[in-house]
């Protein structure tokens, strides 16, 4: 067995079909399909079931790639402490983070971090909060900018910074303002009774605690769109569709649209820095850490 062999293994397993995995493996399905008979008949089982269009693990495809992760994590660690000795010429920062964040967050961080290493690649991976745990369990993310709470016998976390939940408004509509020191200019919840709204589906957290705002205080909001990203509802704002309630870390500067806190919210959102327990980090990786506190931090 070899890091490749447990590559090719794990993105099928992934991928779910060999026609994804040998276009993300750069090869051809033929090409993919023998390669993983080879690796069959070398373990002596059938590592997936290929019934019903799908490929699922087996129970020995399970184990095996349980083992696999391990490998490549080592392999990976290895890399990594290689970098340090190369003094940093070439190589790859892998960064895990959701896609809103990554839009609003990851933009200043990679400018100033090629200033100081030209050579090295930052590898920005885009996952929902779950799969960016289970990732980084794995050792697949060097580092990983999320939200708490996270098993603190599993990973190491640093504060980047406190993000509360704000609205954005079209510049069409006008809101009275309160005295108070906030982010934002800041309004009463009562304000947005009857405002017309871009929402996001049932299953996203942000449309949860807007439900959960709707609910506390008996608020009469007009859905006029459901979206299923915050980027979306950004737009739909900008385009004077209606408000929407969004993390502050995409609240930028934008033509046609306003910004408000909450009066009655509280931020409560930690954004984290975080690796797994016992992981290397090389002297890069400790630079690109520095560096987010540095840009994120307030």
């Amino acid at each position: 067995m070899n890091a490749k062999q447990f590559k090719y293994v794990l993105t099928l397993a992934d991928e779910q079909t060999f026609s994804a995995a040998a276009e993300k493996l750069n090869i051809t399905q033929p090409s993919l399909s023998q390669y993983i008979k080879k690796i069959e008949k070398q373990v002596g089982m059938e590592l997936f079931d290929r019934s019903g269009g799908e490929v699922r693990l087996t129970d020995a495809g399970r184990a095996y790639i349980d083992i696999g992760r391990k490998v490549l994590d080592l392999e990976h660690q290895l890399e990594e402490q290689i970098s340090d000795i190369a003094t940093y010429k070439s190589g790859t920062i892998s960064i895990g983070i959701s896609a809103h964040r990554s839009v609003a967050l990851m933009p200043r961080i990679v400018k100033a971090f090629k200033a100081s290493y030209p050579g090295i690649t930052l590898q920005i991976i885009e996952k929902s909060r779950r799969e960016l745990l289970d990732a980084t369990t794995h050792g697949e993310f060097d580092l990983v900018i999320t939200t708490l709470p996270v098993d603190t016998d599993t990973f190491i976390y640093e504060t980047l910074f406190v993000e509360e939940n704000v609205v954005a408004v079209p510049y069409t509509i006008q809101l009275s303002t309160e005295t108070h020191n906030r982010t934002f200019p800041t309004i009463s919840v009562s304000a947005l009774n009857g405002l017309p709204f871009a929402m996001l589906n049932e299953n996203h957290l942000m449309q949860r605690e807007l439900e959960d705002l709707i609910r506390k205080y008996k608020l009469h909001l007009r859905k006029e769109v459901e979206c299923s990203s915050l980027e979306a509802l950004v737009e739909m704002v900008k385009e004077g569709v209606g408000a929407a309630f969004i993390p502050g870390c995409l609240a930028k500067e934008a033509s046609g649209v306003s910004y408000y806190s909450i009066r009655e919210t509280v931020p409560e959102r930690e954004i984290i820095v975080m690796y797994r327990k016992g992981q290397y980090l090389s002297e890069a990786v400790v630079s690109l850490k520095q560096l987010m506190h540095e840009i994120l931090g307030h």
